[in-house]
């Protein structure tokens, strides 16, 4: 009986581990950067964890999340990645660096994800709005993320059963 109350124990709490992993939603917004022009491309909303802003760059454009009370739920600052640093080797085996300017790129950000979001702006440097997402029509945590968790903590559920059914028969049988 004491292997039994164990079992329950721990089964317990692996399940209030996972609720507390999967506790937080993050939205992750994809961009395309244009010249100046920055469009959404696609979001999706999931169970993760956003990057911490106190990271973020303090200088650059800015995304705020408003909720449907007009209340700014979250911002940050953030900067288009146009730089990219190449570095090669020579013939004669020297390393040479190489910095390219993008006028064109793809980013995504992460951001925490509220239930009572209405609307993300994306503001730049002279506090011009240069982007407004509207979010009225509720966007839902994807369903297949929690199926797959559930799936996956009665999965170790039943490996952990048959795991404990093997040892007492193998015990029985010694």
């Amino acid at each position: 009986m004491g292997d039994m109350k164990k079992l329950i124990f721990y089964i317990v709490i692996f399940i209030l581990v996972s609720l507390v992993v999967n506790g937080q939603n993050i939205i992750v917004l994809d961009f395309e950067y244009d010249n100046g022009d920055i469009t959404l491309k696609d979001k999706i909303i999931k169970p993760g964890h956003f990057p911490d802003r106190k990271l973020a760059s303090r200088e650059g454009y800015k995304i705020v999340e408003i909720s449907d009370k007009y209340e700014v739920l979250y911002s940050a600052n953030f900067e288009v990645p146009l730089t990219i640093f190449t570095d090669a080797t020579t013939e004669y085996g020297e390393i040479k660096g190489n910095i390219i300017k993008l006028n064109k790129t793809e980013f995504s950000l992460v951001m925490p994800y509220f239930d009572n979001i209405k609307e993300i702006k994306i503001i730049d440097k002279n506090q011009n709005e240069l982007t407004s997402i509207n979010l009225s029509p509720k966007l839902s945590p994807s369903k297949t993320t929690a199926l797959i968790s559930s799936l996956f903590i009665l999965g170790l559920i039943c490996i952990i059963f048959s795991l404990l059914y093997f040892k007492k028969f193998k015990s029985k049988n010694k």
